[in-house]
């Protein structure tokens, strides 16, 4: 005789996944890799305990972060029965971007008891600092000029620019010197 068995077969959760590793790509970009898991269908990828990601492999590229910065991560493994518990952290550091490069063609302009700096972008440069001779006069400058003022009429100055960026400052631009001239004053 013919018999019918019905058998419901329970999925549990997964487990852990293990073997996490973060690997730093560039200056935003971090690669993680882990073992699979049994009876996973997906894998949550948490920053800080909040996810990130899912994913159906056992990497995830980690893009948009920031440079020189140090960042954890843990993974958890999925199924329909739910979601294991989050792996041990796996942490890395984004690399430092290079050094900007100097800035070029430093021009300098006199104007009443003034002096107006123009310069050539720097690549990487986030900002500018301005010299004038050994002492800083400007820092943060967004863009390629700058206006010192309060100047002596007729003293000659001499100035060089730097750029910035989170690596650091480059060596100095080719100096720029002019001399201030007296304000002119008009009579009406």
């Amino acid at each position: 005789d013919a018999f019918t068995i019905n058998v419901a077969l329970e999925v549990a959760p997964p487990a852990v996944p293990t073997d996490v590793v973060a690997t730093t790509i560039n200056e935003s970009s971090i690669a993680l890799s882990w073992n699979s898991v049994e009876n996973a269908t997906s894998y949550k990828v948490y920053q800080d305990g909040n996810a990130i990601a899912t994913v159906t492999s056992t990497s995830y590229n980690v893009d948009g972060l920031d440079e020189g910065t140090y960042y954890c991560f843990t993974v958890a493994a999925v199924n329909s029965a739910g979601e294991s518990a989050k792996s041990g952290s796996a942490c890395a550091t984004t690399w430092l971007p290079d050094p900007p490069t100097a800035p070029t063609n430093l021009r300098a302009t006199p104007g009443g008891e003034s002096v107006s700096l123009t310069w050539n972008a720097a690549e990487r440069a986030t900002s500018y600092r301005v010299y004038n001779g050994n002492a800083l006069v400007a820092v943060d400058v967004q863009g390629t000029s700058y206006v010192v003022t309060g100047l002596t009429a007729g003293t000659n100055y001499c100035f060089t620019v730097t750029a910035v960026n989170i690596a650091g400052e480059s060596a100095h631009s080719n100096q720029a010197c002019a001399t201030a001239q007296e304000v002119q004053k008009y009579r009406i």
